[in-house]
């Protein structure tokens, strides 16, 4: 069974609305290391923890809302 991948999703800028869901959720998705604030604004939703696997795609942004991630464009 094929995993269902989400389409890239690419802006200049960090959006205002998520496309996907409408909703004003769009936060910055972080990388390690983490100090406790980072870790706090995570628990908040104010930004997202990125995967640090190497191989792993790495968004820009992320909604909290949907969870659609969105990239920016180089």
């Amino acid at each position: 069974m094929r995993a269902h991948l989400q389409p890239k999703v690419t802006f200049e800028t960090k959006p205002v609305n998520c496309p996907a869901c409408g909703r004003s959720c769009i936060v910055d998705v972080v990388y390690a290391p983490f100090d406790k604030e980072t870790e706090e604004k995570v628990k908040q939703q104010k930004l997202i923890q990125g995967n640090e696997d190497p191989l792993a795609p790495h968004p820009t942004w992320g909604c909290t809302s949907c969870g659609t991630m969105f990239y920016k464009e180089k």
